[in-house]
């Protein structure tokens, strides 16, 4: 079909998109394939800005700028989700499928979580303590040089990412050298401390759920290192979560999870692409 015979050139783009509103994903899918210019409509935000992630990805947790809101007085400790990134929901459909195919323990899925501007460990120990609304987490234990080193580290814009919600399966007992190659097989990334400990947070604050806990023994190692050590979060049980360290090689508890970020880009696409998946 030439560029002068097709329809959605010749016709205005309000009227296009009104056509494509009653479309479902399926032949949205197909009709993003006809041609770029029909590429570059089906991706108009309208079109997917009422699209239910979580309906489309079962087993997909979402946390959003809407409960972090409800369950975190975002204000009073800084915070703000106001430049959060707006997602690229075809895109998304794409990587929260293939990430939900992941080898996670206990089949546990994945997160998509917004990280709000301002967040620092320190903020995040004192508003786990003090739910806006939900359950408060207490920190179980947090070795002092990592408070020190890192507890005012600031998150200086709002972004998503998708996380693991527990380590990978068989992660344990491995090296932190394994460890980073285990996670970029996956195509992710090592979490960082704070979205680690984030995730254990307002997953139990609006859902009473325990992730990394304590039955069993379970620490994800993260990015960052602390008197040459790497970093873990974990062993959650009632006395609440713990930030520690790890030694060169694991323990039977210590595992790894991972995280996939820039969610905006197409370069994460390409990343987790699987040539036997179709995306819509």
């Amino acid at each position: 079909m030439t560029s002068s015979m097709d329809p959605a050139l010749r016709l205005y783009t309000e009227v296009v998109l009104t056509i494509f509103r009653y479309l479902d994903l399926h032949s949205l899918g197909r009709a993003s394939g006809v041609s770029r210019q029909w590429c570059a409509l089906t991706r108009d935000w309208n079109l997917w800005s009422r699209v239910d992630l979580k309906a489309l990805c079962p087993g997909l947790e979402v946390f959003d700028g809407v409960d972090l809101t409800t369950h975190i007085d975002l204000a009073a400790y800084g915070l703000s989700v106001d430049d959060a990134p707006v997602l690229d929901k075809p895109r998304m459909i794409s990587i929260l499928k293939r990430c939900l195919s992941l080898p996670v323990e206990e089949d546990a899925g994945v997160t998509l979580l917004l990280i709000p501007k301002g967040l620092t460990l320190k903020k995040l120990i004192q508003l786990a303590r003090s739910p806006k609304q939900g359950n408060s987490t207490p920190l179980g234990y947090i070795w002092d040089r990592i408070l020190t080193e890192m507890g005012d580290a600031e998150v200086t814009e709002t972004y998503w990412i998708v996380i693991t919600n527990t380590i990978f399966k068989n992660s344990r007992k491995l090296s932190v050298v394994q460890h980073k190659d285990l996670v970029a097989h996956h195509g992710c990334e090592m979490p960082r401390t704070l979205e680690q400990a984030f995730l254990l947070v307002v997953t139990y604050m609006r859902d009473g759920k325990r992730l990394c806990k304590n039955d069993p023994l379970t620490y994800s190692r993260c990015a960052e290192r602390v008197s040459e050590c790497p970093v873990i979060v974990g062993g959650f049980s009632w006395e609440g979560f713990c930030v520690s360290l790890s030694g060169s090689f694991g323990y039977d508890y210590h595992g790894v999870g991972g995280v996939l970020r820039k969610l905006e880009t197409t370069s994460i696409i390409e990343t987790v692409k699987d040539e036997n998946f179709v995306t819509i």
